[in-house]
């Protein structure tokens, strides 16, 4: 259970690019960046279309984003950590910008219950 969420944390606060990804093509995003906006969608409620859009774009870069990080030989270490921690903060908050006031609410509970596993 403790791996899925380290997995999902990385997959939802991630990220590095701008690509877009159709609306309904959530077969592209890849299994841990599809497990991190079910989850999402669990927790801050339904997301309209622009806003799956668009987060499933963030979540997949985020995917990138980590393969890279992990297979990249000269981040190891405090390093590492601090990009790290740095791409977690920039993903959550692009995430929560598309978010309305209530999923805002629910988003920042699900994003510290996280930091505390």
């Amino acid at each position: 259970m403790q791996c899925l969420r380290l997995a999902t944390i990385a997959a939802l606060l991630l990220a590095g690019t701008r690509q877009r990804l159709p609306a309904a093509d959530s077969s592209a995003l890849g299994p841990a960046a599809e497990r991190a906006l079910q989850l999402i969608t669990a927790r801050v409620g339904r997301l309209t279309d622009p806003q799956r859009a668009l987060i499933g774009a963030i979540l997949h870069a985020a995917a990138q984003r980590g393969e890279a990080l992990r297979r990249d030989p000269q981040l190891s270490g405090q390093t590492g950590r601090k990009q790290l921690g740095a791409l977690i903060q920039a993903t959550a908050g692009r995430i929560r910008a598309l978010l309305g006031p209530d999923q805002q609410e629910q988003f920042d509970l699900l994003v510290r219950s996280m930091g505390r596993d």
